[in-house]
């Protein structure tokens, strides 16, 4: 139970650091933004590929004890 409050609260937490509104002193020139864009897009094409490498694993593993069952 105390584990699942704990959790909570951290993720409460978390959420007000995101949602209260602050003001920031820093300028983010248009170049910042498309970098940002290009990590999380090449993140997002390396967690994909990854998942689907690990996939493939499971798939051949799973196809070899097939085999030697039958």
């Amino acid at each position: 139970m105390f584990k699942y409050l704990r959790v909570l609260v951290v993720q409460v937490f978390i959420l007000f650091l995101f949602v209260v509104p602050t003001t920031a002193h820093a300028y983010l020139d248009p170049g910042t933004g498309s970098l940002i864009l290009q990590a999380l897009a090449a993140g997002l094409v390396t967690a994909l590929a990854f998942w689907g490498k690990i996939v493939r694993k499971f798939k051949s593993i799973i196809k070899k004890s097939d085999e030697k069952d039958s």
